[in-house]
């Protein structure tokens, strides 16, 4: 198959990949201001506290890839596992020509925390490359993404470490992940990775488990007509800044971190912020919002849909035995439903915000699965 791939079928399964506004802040020192502030609530062993601030394992990779044009290019990747306490790691890869390491950190660290408040037995990991899928055919997406798991292949195992699609990374991603893994230790292996296709022992299910759902059909057919989702029928343009600051009840930051920051947080009117991205409020953001009585639903709780149903797709791997998208929908509302329950819970407790509530709970569940295992 030859041209480009389509930006918007490419992001299918992550974020919209248009949202390029470089981060203010370092990414994980936002990621430990929330584990301290946790933390301090908790009165936390101070020993518990240096194991959680700091990722036992990170991997930078070089990945050669042979270009439609015969030169060779090389991309940089990278997969840090944050803590493993609870289980194997796990989390997404994103492909993103703004990726750093500082991000691939602090995403790993989310997802310890997401994780732990789903009640999954996972610890957080995270996976990037530092590359522009939209600029890549199909052919170098494929080698990209092949090339990136012979790089970490020795890093990654379905009891070890547990990739899944991301900002810019969709299901045929996967697929091409997955194939070139099986190739690697030469058996079966579909539990390695999860956000597959159906085909190839994806879960019903996963798809819709991210987000709210809109017509994506639509959306594809007009990117696939013109190149992009611009001038869509019924839109109109506006900018990064007039979106996050619409008159609006509840407000989606639904792309990438640090979009909410210290200097739009107080002209934001939404009533709710529901954080569908990952780190898309910093903490001077979170403390603005929470004095102006805004409720912020955190992105450790309002988008761990997708983790949850990853989970359900490893299980199904494990066992040979798939689900009903009914007892997917089921099993994944219950795990939801029990989480926002126990944020509320504490958040009355500590009287604390919605977050801080979150955080208490993850940092609690992990520092506890540490100490028994006589981590501290």
């Amino acid at each position: 198959m030859s041209g480009k791939a389509d930006p918007l079928e490419v992001a299918k399964e992550g974020k919209p990949s248009q949202v390029t506004n470089e981060v203010e802040e370092d990414p994980f020192e936002i990621a430990l201001k929330q584990l301290r502030k946790a933390a301090k609530v908790l009165n936390l062993d101070e020993q518990a506290l240096e194991i959680l601030s700091s990722p036992q394992k990170i991997l930078q990779v070089s990945i050669p890839v042979k270009m439609d044009d015969g030169k060779v290019k090389v991309f940089t990747g990278f997969r840090v596992r944050h803590n493993i306490a609870r289980g194997p790691a796990k989390g997404g890869i994103r492909f993103h020509p703004q990726e750093t390491l500082s991000t691939v950190k602090a995403l790993s660290t989310w997802m310890t925390w997401k994780c732990a408040i789903a009640d999954i037995p996972y610890g957080g990991a995270k996976g990037g490359v530092i590359c522009d899928p939209s600029t890549l055919s199909q052919g170098e997406l494929e080698r990209l993404s092949r090339g990136y798991i012979r790089a970490i292949a020795d890093f990654i195992g379905p009891d070890v470490d547990v990739p899944a699609p991301d900002v810019n990374t969709n299901p045929q991603i996967m697929a091409w992940m997955l194939d070139e893994y099986e190739n690697i230790v030469r058996h079966n292996a579909p539990n390695v990775i999860t956000g597959k296709p159906l085909e190839v022992g994806g879960s019903l299910g996963r798809f819709d488990s991210t987000g709210n759902g809109f017509k994506y059909e639509d959306l594809l057919a007009w990117s696939k007509k013109i190149g992009s989702v611009v001038g869509f029928p019924g839109s109109k343009p506006i900018t990064n800044e007039e979106l996050l600051e619409s008159d609006v009840d509840v407000l989606i930051p639904a792309a990438i971190e640090e979009q909410i920051t210290a200097k739009n947080a107080d002209k934001i009117k939404a009533k709710i912020i529901l954080e569908l991205a990952n780190g898309p409020t910093t903490p001077e953001a979170d403390e603005i919002l929470y004095k102006k009585g805004k409720l912020v639903l955190p992105d450790v709780l309002s988008n761990s849909g997708g983790v949850i149903v990853s989970y359900f797709e490893w299980v199904q791997n494990n066992y040979g035995e798939y689900w009903s998208t009914e007892e997917v929908y089921n099993k994944l509302d219950a795990k939801i439903t029990k989480a926002a329950r126990q944020v509320l819970e504490t958040m009355d407790t500590y009287h604390v915000d919605p977050r801080t509530a979150a955080y208490v709970i993850a940092v609690k569940k992990v520092a506890d699965a540490m100490k028994v295992r006589g981590w501290y």
